[in-house]
């Protein structure tokens, strides 16, 4: 029996260093404390964390626009820039005092994670064979979460007391190491002619699942963990543990959820996700036991996995010198609503005195995703339409 060659070729190797590197520093350091950071140091309340997290977003908005100016540049070269950028106005941080000057250097590490973000899967999808795009996009989620878990255990082995802001220049000096791995995969490679700005009738169901992914995002990940700590007292360690359950989680069962997109196609991926997403949202207005919370957090984190079959259904139906511009426009579609939801969240929140309404419109954006995603087209539907 004939053996298949892997696709892990070296460029494809040193962009998952680069991931797990800027994980250690992102998701493992940064966002180990930025909460805390905001909360005892900056004294943020709930309609500025709205507003900062609204402003902080809006580069993603810009996401298109910005990748228009920057196309033809290597996919190597500009991720090494941006993400410079990005660690350098996290290292910032570190002598902030003010909710004006963490808006400012929040929008300045912004403008390099949202230019990196469409760069990483168009990097892993051009360096990947065709039946294995979806395992390698599950693969790096891994990567990402293994490093973040590593960084989350420094955090707690060192602690933050009376360093916090120290460890932003340590967050800051890991993510530029990134940079510097992510300029040596190959520029020629992976680039080729592409057009500056992709905005495709053909691709109206991609954006429109962009943007309601935005939603569910910035409900969940803006309020979720804060409904936790400000409703039901959850302490900091808690958090931790609960945010380290999931990057486990994440480790374990993001390539078998990658093979699974692979294996049952994106129209039934996503309807197991956008289903299991309707509930939870459901639940986490519904119940008020802090305990099934805990769960129902670490359930929307394992089953928002199911999303990456969005990516894997564009790489299908679109053509190579598409793929990266039309990512970005999808980012700047995922930024609209990333832009409206927090403050719109916060204001409501405190107009109605409860958290429970911004989960019941979670749980009715999920339905929303379901429907529409029934109208994806399968790769059966592709092999009739050429016949």
């Amino acid at each position: 029996m004939q053996k298949r060659k892997s696709d892990w070729g070296r460029d494809l190797i040193m962009v998952a260093v680069a991931v797990f590197v800027l994980n250690i520093g992102f998701m493992g350091i940064y966002m180990s404390i930025y909460n805390s950071f905001v909360a005892d140091e900056i004294g943020i309340e709930p309609t500025q964390l709205g507003i900062v997290e609204s402003i902080r977003e809006s580069p993603g908005f810009l996401s298109a626009f910005i990748a228009a100016l920057t196309m033809q540049i290597p996919s190597p070269v500009l991720s090494g820039v941006v993400l410079l950028i990005m660690a350098v106005g996290i290292g910032a941080l570190s002598q902030v005092h003010t909710v004006t000057a963490l808006t400012f250097w929040a929008v300045f590490w912004s403008v390099g994670f949202h230019c990196w973000a469409p760069l990483q899967p168009a990097m892993v999808l051009s360096l990947t064979k065709d039946e294995r795009k979806g395992q390698r996009l599950g693969q790096m989620r891994r990567i990402s979460n293994a490093a973040a878990l590593l960084g989350m255990l420094i955090i707690s082995f060192i602690g933050t007391h009376g360093i916090i802001r120290t460890m932003f220049i340590v967050s800051g000096f890991v993510i530029a190491t990134a940079a510097f791995i992510i300029f040596s995969v190959s520029r020629e490679k992976i680039h080729t002619k592409m057009p500056r700005l992709v905005m495709r009738r053909k691709y109206s169901l991609y954006y429109a699942l962009m943007f309601l992914q935005g939603c569910r995002k910035q409900i969940f990940g803006t309020f979720a963990i804060f409904t936790l700590v400000r409703v039901y007292e959850t302490r900091v360690n808690i958090v931790g543990r609960l945010m380290a359950v999931n990057k486990v989680v994440i480790l374990i069962f993001a390539p078998v959820v990658g093979r699974i997109v692979d294996t049952i196609g994106e129209r039934k991926s996503l309807s197991i996700c956008y289903s299991c997403l309707a509930l939870i949202f459901l639940g986490y207005g519904l119940i008020h036991n802090r305990m099934a919370l805990y769960v129902l957090y670490c359930l929307d984190n394992l089953v928002f996995m199911f999303s990456i079959a969005v990516t894997t259904y564009l790489n299908r139906i679109a053509p190579q010198e598409d793929i990266r511009p039309t990512l970005s426009m999808g980012v700047t579609m995922d930024h609209v609503a990333s832009v409206l939801v927090p403050v719109t969240g916060g204001l409501l929140w405190e107009a109605i005195g409860s958290y429970e309404t911004i989960f019941f419109i979670g749980s009715a954006v999920a339905v929303i995703s379901l429907v529409l995603v029934q109208y994806l087209k399968t790769q059966r539907d592709d092999e009739t339409s050429q016949n």
